[in-house]
């Protein structure tokens, strides 16, 4: 494995959730280093390195160029920035391959006007070459805010695209969650889980260490006479079709592959439809969906479906209002 660096990513005035990570998943760490990150102020542990930043959230965008520079000038070939309300386990971040990918994250369609699909905040990886691409640009004050987002389409620039991991989740928001209550657990696959007060993370970890199980449970595909199919779906900007369609499919094509690809927006808080968590849902059965960037075309978008529909033996040509 490459030099590595999980870089979580705190501030002076939360300091017990820095301690939180300390008192749970970060002493697993085995083959990579976990350093905690801070602004302007004194350290006040011996895994704490501070940048010269402002130390708020408004500020976060220099404060995470500032740690890809760091990454950088201290020899690491891979960073994780992973946020310090985030439970994770090691053994699964560290043993995924992840380092063979350019960018890595819980998957974010296009949003807020900016043409490109980026990795959530609270837990992504860049290998060494596109931190060398990051590191050195300035943040401009009229640029995105969202550091995330920012980060996203400034790969997409350089001809990086996210890749998506399904099992990086959201453990509280409804828009963009797998159940409302999953988090890393024996019983499931999930590598990272976020939104953890201090005292949830500790009670998280007591849950993993014990053995106590997922209430979701797994899933199995199940055989029959449309396993060898792939169902091909493209989309753009009509979310109400696309839904209709996909409760059909899964209705009545349930041992087909869904494959689907889409270059519109998720509309965040305002989805009526909650497309991130429809979206994850269908992965974890073993579907595929595909973000394209903002309008990228109907020909693109059956180009980036191949592929996935490569694995089984026919393809069904669908669209939207199928």
């Amino acid at each position: 494995m490459p030099k590595t660096l999980i870089a979580v990513t705190t501030c002076h005035a939360f300091r017990d959730r820095a301690d939180a990570v300390r008192a749970t998943w970060a002493p697993e760490v085995e083959g990579a280093d976990v350093k905690f990150f801070l602004g302007r102020g004194e350290a006040q542990r011996p895994d704490e390195v501070i940048l010269d930043c402002d130390d708020g959230y408004h500020h976060l965008s220099a404060k995470t160029q500032l740690i890809r520079r760091w990454a950088l000038a201290n020899g690491y070939e891979y960073l994780f920035k992973v946020d310090d309300d985030c439970y994770l386990r090691p053994e699964r971040l560290l043993g995924n391959g992840f380092a063979k990918l350019d960018y890595v994250g819980r998957l974010r369609g296009p949003s807020g006007n900016f043409p490109g699909p980026y990795c959530s905040g609270f837990c992504y990886g860049l290998s060494r070459k596109s931190l060398e691409l990051l590191a050195p640009l300035e943040w401009a004050a009229n640029e995105d805010f969202s550091e995330d987002r920012w980060t996203g389409n400034k790969l997409l620039s350089f001809g990086i695209s996210p890749h998506n991991e399904p099992q990086f989740i959201v453990h509280s928001s409804k828009n963009n969650t797998m159940s409302g209550r999953e988090a890393p657990l024996m019983g499931n696959a999930v590598i990272a889980s976020c939104e953890y007060s201090p005292e949830q993370m500790r009670r998280v970890h007591v849950e993993f260490k014990s053995g106590k199980r997922s209430t979701v449970g797994e899933y199995h595909a199940p055989p029959g006479s449309l396993s060898r199919v792939a169902i091909m779906v493209k989309t753009f900007l009509r979310d109400g079709y696309l839904f209709a369609c996909l409760d059909g499919l899964e209705k009545n094509f349930a041992d087909a592959k869904i494959v689907v690809v889409d270059d519109g927006y998720e509309m965040g808080h305002r989805d009526p439809y909650n497309k991130i968590g429809r979206y994850t849902e269908l992965r974890k059965k073993g579907h595929a969906c595909l973000w394209l960037p903002f309008d990228s075309g109907f020909g693109a978008k059956a180009n980036a479906a191949i592929a996935e529909c490569a694995q089984k033996e026919y393809v069904l040509i669908a669209s939207d209002d199928f």
